[in-house]
């Protein structure tokens, strides 16, 4: 899912670092996966509940 709060949008900019780096921490409490800590892509919005490799597998499983 994508958290977006209409003050900061989708960007990382300075003015908007410690709202994203917050989300990123509560969502590593909640062990969930947030976007903002990819490597390739930072997706600073966007928390999902499994990490990339375990959604490949299950796209490989569903035939998808």
């Amino acid at each position: 899912m994508d958290i977006i709060d209409s003050r900061y949008g989708w960007e990382d900019r300075p003015e908007t670092a410690t709202f994203w780096q917050a989300l990123g921490e509560e969502v590593a409490i909640l062990g969930l996966y947030w976007g903002g800590s990819w490597e390739s892509f930072r997706g600073y919005a966007h928390v999902q509940f499994y990490d990339n490799d375990r959604l490949a597998e299950i796209r490989r499983l569903h035939g998808l």
